[in-house]
């Protein structure tokens, strides 16, 4: 990332004060494409093959810092998404679909932040430091490849509020509550659906490891009435075995989720009352990196789901197996060629909710970040 100092700028200048520091604004982005294919067998896809140019999470946003004191700072986050093969905005009628975040940053105190954000359990920067950490392919490419496409995350919340304390003799604890997720505005609180997450983290050089839970607290009324709170709970480590290479570890509870891809829980009854219990279940996930010269990275990671959901006077049950591999070739520090390939077995009612018994997959392409 490329900083540029833009102290007559209009964002800039909304953050300054007469007696203030000059803000520093620090503007980023990310530039991805790939061309990709997927293979499905068995189930209601079985023989497709599909192959596309598609967009890899490609972005662009603004940092902004504004020294108050030696120990204060004035921070805002804000970042959209774009498709590079039109040029158009990830969602419609948003600019900063990704982060709006104003914040106070104490090097004494921590961290308050408000706006829209992940929270310090997901998989979304810049706060979340939770499942994150547990990924082999730090977030990147799809969900076929990233932690986020196999665990239970949350998704990026409205109306929220953030405290992460300073780092203190290596540990550190975050949390976020958030008044509605996406898009309501209800003045009775209840009515929205909100998120509360929490974690705390240790890190001692070659060493990070991480104990999160959340909770999404679904609005009472409509077609939610009934639902049960989604809860999940995580632990995780990431050590670097040797200089070149790192290995990732991390487990999961869920009870009562609700925003898996590959599982979605759906409506059964004549009025279209939604499913009062979500999908319950174990996770894992196991991978390294491995830095195998000074221009090329290797990649691997084997995610394992078990779950079950009660509907009525049916359980239903699931699997999914997911094993991923990669190679990063990097050009330059902000310039890399990626390839990566997938395999992804579904069991029991995976395989009628996602459409397939089993998937190959493979992206080739280019990520340049300025």
């Amino acid at each position: 990332m490329k900083k540029i100092s833009l102290i007559t700028c209009a964002v800039a200048a909304a953050l300054c004060s007469n007696t203030a520091l000059a803000a520093d604004v620090e503007i980023y982005g990310r530039a991805d494409f790939n061309f990709g294919v997927d293979n499905y067998h068995g189930g209601t896809k079985d023989g497709e093959t599909n192959w596309g140019l598609n967009d890899g999470a490609s972005r662009f946003g603004f940092n902004i810092r504004e020294q108050l004191n030696e120990d204060v700072s004035i921070n805002g986050y804000f970042e959209n998404g774009f498709m590079i093969d039109s040029g158009e905005f990830m969602q419609e009628g948003v600019l900063f679909n990704r982060r709006s975040i104003l914040s106070v940053k104490s090097k004494t105190y921590g961290e308050l932040a408000f706006g829209r954000m992940g929270t310090v359990t997901s998989s979304n920067a810049p706060f979340g430091m939770g499942i994150t950490m547990l990924d082999p392919f730090l977030t990147s490419y799809t969900s076929d490849f990233t932690i986020s496409g196999l665990f239970a995350s949350d998704s990026r919340a409205d109306n929220s509020i953030l405290y992460y304390t300073p780092r203190i003799g290596g540990w550190q604890l975050g949390l976020t509550y958030s008044l509605q997720r996406s898009g309501e505005e209800e003045e009775q609180e209840d009515l929205n659906d909100r998120v509360a997450s929490g974690l705390i983290s240790y890190t001692n050089g070659r060493f990070y490891g991480v104990l999160g839970a959340s909770t999404i607290m679904w609005g009472n009324e409509g077609s939610n009435v009934d639902r049960k709170d989604s809860v999940e709970a995580f632990a995780g480590f990431n050590y670097d075995l040797t200089d070149t290479i790192k290995v990732y570890l991390g487990a999961q509870y869920v009870k009562d989720w609700r925003l898996f891809s590959y599982w979605k829980p759906k409506n059964h009854s004549a009025t279209s009352t939604a499913d009062e219990h979500g999908v319950d279940g174990m996770l894992y996930i196991t991978g390294f990196r491995y830095k195998a010269s000074g221009n090329t990275t290797l990649i691997g990671s084997y995610g394992f789901f078990d779950g079950e959901q009660d509907v009525g006077n049916e359980t239903r049950e699931g699997q999914r197996h997911r094993l991923s591999v990669g190679a990063e070739y990097y050009l330059s520090k902000r310039t890399n060629l990626y390839l990566v390939a997938n395999y992804t077995k579904n069991e029991d009612y995976v395989v009628d909710n996602d459409g397939y018994r089993y998937k190959y997959s493979a992206l080739a392409g280019m990520t340049h970040k300025f």
